[in-house]
């Protein structure tokens, strides 16, 4: 299983921070899943950051996107979509526009015929304010979220780490009313 990130504004040459304008980043993004696919891996696309100034036109895109790499890129190893990186750290992102972007992906995905193909897999969460954060998750956006994920960064020295890390964020999710 691999994470690949990718921009949406990548595949609509608009220039951003990360690509410095170089026209090559898409293909270079879908030769990255035709490697991971020739592997045998599983990818999640995860459409990194923003900045989403135009929220429901850009997850549109990337629901178009998705469903063009799959259906005629044959990209199939593409079976899950995270949109955000980090969004708790430093707060970077309004909890509101976090549940537009989701449920946008989620409804174009639906209207493009392509929501069976795709799990999507909220939260990618580090360790700030998790409580909130999937309690957000939960109420908002749950019914629509196939997975929830976090990053999990530890030391190797420190060995109870791991387990507060993982059990933490496991306890959260249990605690979550069933619905």
């Amino acid at each position: 299983h691999v994470r690949i990130f990718c921009r949406v504004a990548w595949f609509d040459g608009e220039h951003d921070g990360v690509s410095k304008g170089d026209p090559k980043l898409p293909e270079s993004f879908l030769k990255s899943c035709e490697i991971a696919q020739k592997a045998g891996a599983t990818i999640n696309v995860t459409f990194w950051y923003g900045p989403w100034t135009q929220p429901e036109a850009q997850m549109k895109r990337a629901a178009e996107l998705i469903n063009e790499w799959i259906t005629k890129r044959n990209l199939t190893a593409i079976k899950y979509v995270t949109i955000q990186n980090e969004v708790n750290d430093e707060e970077r992102m309004p909890p509101e526009k976090y549940t537009l972007l989701y449920r946008t992906f989620d409804a174009e995905l639906k209207r493009l015929g392509a929501r069976d193909k795709i799990k999507i897999v909220s939260g990618d969460l580090v360790s700030n304010h998790q409580e909130v954060w999937f309690a957000h998750i939960g109420k908002t956006i749950g019914d629509i979220s196939d997975g929830y994920s976090i990053h999990a960064y530890w030391d190797y020295w420190d060995t109870e780490k791991p387990l507060v890390r993982l059990n933490g964020p496991r306890a959260i999710v249990d605690a979550l009313p069933k619905d």
